[in-house]
């Protein structure tokens, strides 16, 4: 809304104490849509520096049309319409208008400036390869086709667009013959990339003709052709492959195994993604065609389409880059809700006959608590008395104290130990919520109203926040480093709940006295053993779950009998799938370019942000 309306400004604050740093966001650009373009275009290298921006008012009809458009190097089109500020995700007249405008404006110039030859004409789609644009149009009587009501149809809205579009650009590339020239030349090499698509297109239909059955030979089918019935794995390695093959039930599920890690598409033409063994046998194998052009959703062979990786860093990367393609190239599977991720297990937990399967470590992790807390009584020594804790109780008391061995690892990746923030708590009263490096030396605030006062204090103070704090020697000698203490409100929390329960958040660590009698003791059907810390009663409770089981870690679906492959992972009646939406296109859409563009210092610094937070299985 503030880029739309650029008159306006939202403010948006948290009024809680310790909202922390970021408690307070302006939302407001001057530059409107000339700052959404901006904003687009973020992680991608303009192909031009100046955003073209234009508007047009109809006195007639009282429309009124705002255009703001950049060419980026990117083959993608992140185009975004507006009408009355409402997002306009179908599209609708207004961009009909624009687009047919736009094609007809770059062909003009490129014919008359004898960048074509003879009938050559650019197409739509190579005019908006790489284009970051905003058409916003407001209507005093909208009329909204279909049920989302995000799809404009007024008719004269065409005519209108077309008619700004047309005056305004055309007049832009006419003053401005050098832009025109790198955006027209952009539209003809997407051209020629087309025309090379096409051709690998064609000459894998016709091998698919001379071949018979016109689908990949990795490609192991399904019987039924039910299409709302069927489902394509699309499996991480031959090995896995084989076993999917043989676990499968053959009548509704097809398996196409994929070798290493498919092409990044985010980096490379259609021309090029076609040649690509890999991504050319996905495509084929779900007969949808690609691009604006060929894509047709009724022609799509398997009701589900579901990727099966491994579940591990190498498989996350794979999920990744086939959730670019897709993204990119085939979003209307994404629409349809045909697009699915398998979740396959990591651990196998056998106890005598009985087995079970563990997706996830944090899962391990409470099958294990809920194993060891089964007749489990925990005694509480203290002072001559003996306080019990069992069932609900002792479960919601070890769940606190591993929320606490969580954030303990929060403060150990931030150079801090439990015990330093004990001493900081004692010394400030609470945990302090920011720590700072001023003047080559360590500060810290209580909370937000002591670190407000420091700044009035300190009217020269220039703030630079980071995550990670550091000594930097080439910082200013007027510059304070700060870092915000993410987990003090939590520890703060839990103190609380703690000494609801009698205990204090100095019983989280072993006393200093070595020699100190145990407090805790966990008392089961078989054993009793005595602890000296809550820490210390996590491990305890692990360890009785631990007992008599059998723990198989799975390394890859490679790894895996037919018949577990089956149980875990392809039965129907049992499995874990995950269905792929799209809840915000942009924010999609900068994540993917982020994550897998060719721009690489936003990425550096998007790593080195949530570095910290990250927990890999490496």
């Amino acid at each position: 809304l503030a880029f739309l309306n650029s008159s306006v400004g939202i403010e948006v604050e948290d009024l809680r104490p310790n909202a922390g740093t970021d408690s307070k966001e302006v939302f407001a650009y001057k530059g409107g849509i000339r700052s959404y373009v901006e904003h687009l275009n973020a992680n991608k290298t303009a192909v031009h520096p100046e955003i073209i921006y234009f508007s047009g008012r109809s006195e007639e009809s009282n429309y009124e049309l705002e255009i703001a458009l950049q060419y980026n190097d990117s083959y993608t089109e992140s185009v975004f319409s507006f009408c009355n500020n409402i997002n306009t995700h179908e599209g609708g007249t207004h961009l009909s208008g624009f687009r047919s405008a736009l094609t007809r404006s770059l062909n003009n110039w490129a014919k008359k400036n004898k960048m074509l030859k003879g009938d050559e004409s650019i197409q739509g789609d190579d005019t908006r390869e790489g284009l970051a644009a905003i058409v916003s149009i407001r209507v005093p009587d909208p009329q909204f086709e279909g049920q989302t009501k995000t799809k404009l149809g007024n008719r004269d809205a065409q005519g209108f667009s077309e008619a700004v579009v047309n005056e305004h650009l055309g007049n832009y590339l006419e003053e401005h013959p050098g832009i025109a020239r790198r955006i027209i030349q952009r539209a003809i090499d997407a051209a020629a990339a087309r025309k090379a698509a096409r051709k690998a297109r064609d000459l894998a239909r016709r091998k698919s003709v001379l071949s018979g059955t016109g689908l990949p030979g990795k490609l192991a089918d399904c019987i039924s052709r039910d299409r709302e019935s069927t489902e394509l794995y699309l499996v991480e390695g031959d090995s896995a492959g084989g076993s999917a093959k043989l676990g499968r039930d053959s009548r509704i599920q097809a398996i196409l195994p994929l070798k290493g890690k498919i092409l990044n598409v985010e980096k490379h033409r259609l021309d090029k993604m076609l040649s690509h063994t890999e991504v050319s046998a996905i495509i084929t194998a779900l007969g949808t065609g690609i691009g604006s052009e060929d894509f047709d959703i009724e022609k799509l062979r398997y009701g589900k389409i579901v990727i099966m990786c491994d579940a591990d860093v190498d498989g996350s990367h794979i999920r990744t880059l086939l959730l670019t393609f897709f993204f990119r190239h085939m979003p209307g599977l994404i629409d349809n809700g045909n697009l699915f991720v398998a979740c396959p297990p990591l651990y196998k937990v056998s106890r005598g006959k009985k087995a079970e399967y563990i997706l996830s470590d944090e899962e391990m992790n409470s099958t294990l608590m809920r194993l060891g807390l089964e007749g489990t009584v925990l005694e509480y020594r203290h002072d001559g008395k003996t306080i019990k804790f069992e069932d609900k109780e002792l479960t919601a008391l070890l769940k606190n104290v591993q929320e606490l061995q969580g954030l303990e690892k929060v403060m150990n990746r931030r150079g801090l130990t439990f015990s330093d923030v004990l001493k900081l708590r004692e010394e400030h009263g609470r945990v302090p919520v920011y720590r700072g490096l001023y003047k080559g030396e360590e500060i810290f605030f209580a909370d937000n109203d002591v670190y407000q006062k420091f700044l009035k204090e300190h009217e020269e103070v220039e703030v630079e926040e980071e995550d990670i704090m550091i000594s930097v020697e080439s910082l200013g000698e007027n510059t304070l480093l700060l870092a915000e203490m993410s987990f003090a409100n939590d520890v703060e929390r839990l103190t609380v709940t703690l000494q609801e329960k009698g205990f204090k958040l100095e019983q989280y660590l072993a006393p200093k006295d070595a020699a100190a009698d145990p407090e805790f003791f966990l008392v089961t059907p078989k054993i009793t053993t005595d602890h000296k810390s809550l820490s210390d009663l996590v491990e305890g409770i692990l360890a009785v779950g631990e007992q008599g089981l059998e723990v198989q870690r799975y390394k890859g679906l490679g790894e895996m009998n037919p018949d577990q492959l089956w149980d875990t992972t392809m039965n129907p009646e049992n499995r874990l799938m995950l269905r792929v939406t799209v809840e915000d296109a942009m924010k999609a859409d900068q994540l993917f370019t982020l994550l897998m563009g060719e721009v690489v210092e936003p990425r550096r610094k998007f790593i080195e942000k949530y570095a910290l937070d990250a927990n890999l299985d490496v």
